[in-house]
């Protein structure tokens, strides 16, 4: 189903039924309207709105969405924007706090998935790296207390993410992605 949400519609998530797809076409107000007031919508309910947008997307849709939480709703939005380069302990414990903080006052947290699955891949490596260490009985490198930041910042983002440009982001045609939560059958 095609839907307008112009300016003048008035437009609510709530307006929205739960279990149904609509189809929004380009300029219509997906990243300006609809995915500032689905986040909006979510943080009310105490849920952390993670908002999905491809990479080279997120400079530009990006601060758009985050103006438009600020001047429309006065609340600020938290960017995850993660390297393997940069990802350093205190780079790490400073991200958790920073998304606790988001979920906490209703701040919409804005990312890619390739920040996404380096946070997962440096999880994975840190967890191996302590393990290896602490069997060898050496002392630990700082990779308990990477592995204890990721863990933490990998649980805060296991919600349902508002996914923006999807057709950009994954090609659906060849690939399902399950980025969160159990995998489900496809119907023959």
């Amino acid at each position: 189903e095609n839907m307008g949400i112009g300016r003048d519609e008035g437009f609510s998530a709530d307006d929205v039924p739960p279990s149904s797809v609509h189809r929004v076409a380009v300029g219509e107000g997906k990243t300006s309207r609809l995915l500032p007031s689905m986040a909006r919508y979510f943080a009310e309910k105490g849920e952390l709105a993670l908002v999905m947008m491809p990479e080279a997307q997120l400079p530009s849709a990006g601060r758009e969405f985050s103006q438009i939480m600020k001047d429309v709703y006065g609340v600020s939005t938290v960017t995850v924007e993660v390297t393997r380069n940069e990802a350093t302990l205190g780079f790490l414990q400073s991200l958790s706090d920073q998304i606790k903080e988001a979920r906490q006052l209703g701040k919409p947290v804005l990312t890619c998935s390739k920040s996404v699955r380096v946070l997962r891949n440096l999880f994975i490596e840190n967890y191996e790296a302590a393990l290896t260490r602490l069997h060898k009985g050496e002392p630990d490198d700082g990779s308990i207390g990477k592995v204890n930041a990721l863990r933490q910042i990998l649980a805060s983002i296991e919600v349902k993410p508002l996914i923006d440009e999807l057709h950009k982001e994954y090609d659906t045609r060849v690939e399902t992605n399950h980025p969160f939560g159990d995998a489900k059958s496809l119907p023959e």
